[in-house]
């Protein structure tokens, strides 16, 4: 531990920052020409993840409070229906 191994910890951090470039590339490129069906895939991750967080019990405020959860998210995403503005 008193000598500090820079080679191997600079090959390392070149070949990790090279991955994440290569791999945020590939997935800039299937996005662009698959958007759609990526979109729906990691909605679908996230939908399914939500097993976790899910109350063992159900009762009025939890079901409100979704309600009101998913209000929220449909209007600031505009809405079904409604063409949002290119940035």
């Amino acid at each position: 531990m008193s000598r500090l191994a820079i080679y191997p910890l600079i090959s390392f951090g070149t070949g990790a920052l090279a991955g994440i470039f290569l791999l945020a590339r590939v997935l800039e490129k299937v996005y662009f020409r698959y958007r759609d069906p990526i979109s729906f895939f990691f909605a679908g991750l996230i939908g399914g993840s939500a097993r976790a967080l899910w109350p063992s019990s159900w009762n009025l405020a939890v079901i409100l409070l979704f309600a009101l959860g998913f209000f929220i998210v449909w209007q600031w995403g505009g809405g079904a229906g409604q063409e949002k503005e290119a940035i």
